[in-house]
C-alpha cells in the first residue's frame, strides 16, 4: 500500500500534464488555424482593393457621329500610375517655373528637349517636362490660315492674350499644357495605344455597335501607328473653341485623367473644364443651327473624370465623299479646381482607319497639328 500512492500520484502527475500539453497544443493549432483566416480574409480584402472596377459602355449621338464612353478603361494599377507619373511632372515643372524668373511666367530657366541640349543617353539636360501650348506664337496678326502648334515656356503670357482674341473671335483657338512629347512617359503612352491588344479593344467597342452611317459598317481596319498623340493638363483659364479634328484621323480617343483629392469628383459649376458635344443632327437643336452651323447647339456634357474612354469618329472617306466629326469644345478651367488641389490630366490621340483616304489637303493640315 505504501508503494501503491506515490505510484498512483505519480501517473496522475503524468496525466495532467499530458492533458495539460494536449491543451496547449489544442489552442496553438486553433490560434494557428484563426491566423490563418484572418490572414486570408487581410490578402482577400487588399486584393479585391486592386482589383480592376467594373466597366460601364455607353453611346450617344452627335451630329452624325456616335460617341462612345466607357468608364475604368485602362487597368487600374496601369491608370493610378500614369495619373501620377503626370501630377509629379507638373509640380516639378510648375515650382521649377514660378521659381526661376520671380512674378515673370513668360520665361523661365527650363527649355524643350531638343538636340542642343540633349545628352548622350538621350535624356534634357535642364528640361521642362510640361510646355505651354497653342496655335499662335503670340504674334497679334494672326493668319485666318495658320494652325500650326507652338509649344515652349516662351512668350507665354501673349501666346494666351493672342488665344483669347481668336476665341473671342470665335476662331479655333487652343491654350493648354502638353507634356514634351520626348518623355518617356509619352512614348509608354504612343506603345500602348499603338499595341495588337489596344487596337483590338478599340475596335471591340467600336463594333458594339451596328453602325449604318459614316462609312462605319461595323469593319473597323486600324493602322498599327498612331496619326498623334499627346498628353495634356488643362490649368486655369485654358480653353479649345469648337472644332471637328477632321484633320486629325479617322477615330479620336480621349483617357480622361482627372486628379483631385481623396475620392472627391471634379465639381463642373465651380471648377468649368467640361467637354461638350453639339446636338445629333436629328434633334431640333441641330436644325435650329445656319449653314455655318452656328450658334452652336450643345446636347452632351461631360465632366473631367478618372480613367474614362471617350472614342468617335473624326474623318472618313470612300475616295469620293469626306464626312468629318462632330463639333466639340472644352470650356475654360476655372481657378477654383487649381485651388482645391485638381488637376485635368488627359491623353488625346487618333488612330487612322486603313480604308480612308485622306487628301494631300488634310494631311498638310494634319502635319501642322500634330505634336511631334
Amino acid at each position: 500500500g505504501a508503494v501503491t500512492l506515490p505510484v498512483l500520484l505519480y501517473v496522475t502527475m503524468c496525466r495532467t500534464f499530458r492533458c495539460l500539453t494536449l491543451g496547449i497544443s489544442a489552442l496553438f493549432l486553433f490560434g494557428c488555424l484563426c491566423c490563418d483566416r484572418l490572414i486570408g480574409v487581410s490578402a482577400s480584402s487588399s486584393a479585391d482593393a486592386d482589383q480592376q472596377p467594373e466597366q460601364h459602355h455607353r453611346t450617344f449621338q452627335s451630329a452624325d457621329a456616335t460617341v462612345h464612353v466607357v468608364s475604368n478603361f485602362l487597368p487600374h494599377n496601369l491608370a493610378v500610375q500614369w495619373r501620377d507619373a503626370m501630377r509629379n511632372e507638373w509640380l516639378a515643372t510648375t515650382t521649377s517655373s514660378s521659381s526661376s524668373s520671380g512674378d515673370d511666367s513668360s520665361t523661365s530657366s527650363t527649355s524643350t528637349c531638343t538636340s542642343s541640349n540633349k545628352e548622350e543617353d538621350g535624356t534634357c539636360a535642364n528640361q521642362a517636362s510640361w510646355t505651354y501650348a497653342t496655335n499662335n506664337d503670340g504674334n497679334e496678326i494672326v493668319q485666318r490660315t495658320n494652325n500650326a502648334k507652338v509649344r515652349s515656356l516662351e512668350n507665354i503670357d501673349a501666346r494666351n492674350a493672342t488665344a483669347q482674341k481668336l476665341r473671342a473671335f470665335q476662331r479655333f483657338s487652343y491654350a493648354k499644357w502638353e507634356l514634351d512629347p520626348s518623355h518617356a512617359l509619352v512614348k509608354e503612352m504612343e506603345e500602348a495605344f499603338c499595341s495588337e491588344e489596344m487596337r483590338t479593344r478599340i475596335t471591340n467597342i467600336i463594333e458594339d455597335v451596328n453602325f449604318s452611317n459614316h462609312g462605319q459598317h461595323g469593319v473597323v481596319r486600324l493602322a498599327p501607328e498612331l496619326s498623334d498623340l499627346f498628353v495634356t493638363q488643362y490649368s486655369v483659364g485654358d480653353f479649345l473653341t469648337p472644332h471637328n479634328d477632321g484633320a486629325g484621323g479617322s477615330w479620336a480617343f480621349v483617357v480622361s485623367l482627372m486628379d483631385g483629392p481623396g475620392e472627391e469628383e471634379w465639381n463642373v459649376d465651380d471648377f468649368g473644364g467640361t467637354l461638350r458635344f453639339e446636338c445629333p443632327r436629328n434633334h431640333v437643336k441641330f436644325r435650329q443651327q445656319n449653314g455655318m452651323r452656328r450658334p452652336y447647339q450643345w446636347c452632351e456634357s461631360l465632366s473631367p473624370s478618372f480613367n474614362s474612354l471617350l472614342l468617335f469618329r473624326t474623318y472618313s472617306s470612300d475616295g469620293k465623299k469626306i464626312t468629318t466629326g462632330p463639333l466639340h469644345e472644352v470650356l475654360p478651367v476655372k481657378w477654383k479646381a487649381a485651388v482645391e488641389g485638381f488637376h485635368r490630366f488627359g491623353v488625346t490621340g487618333w488612330y487612322m482607319d486603313m480604308t480612308d483616304d485622306m487628301p494631300d489637303r488634310f494631311r498638310t493640315e494634319r502635319d501642322k497639328m500634330r505634336a511631334k
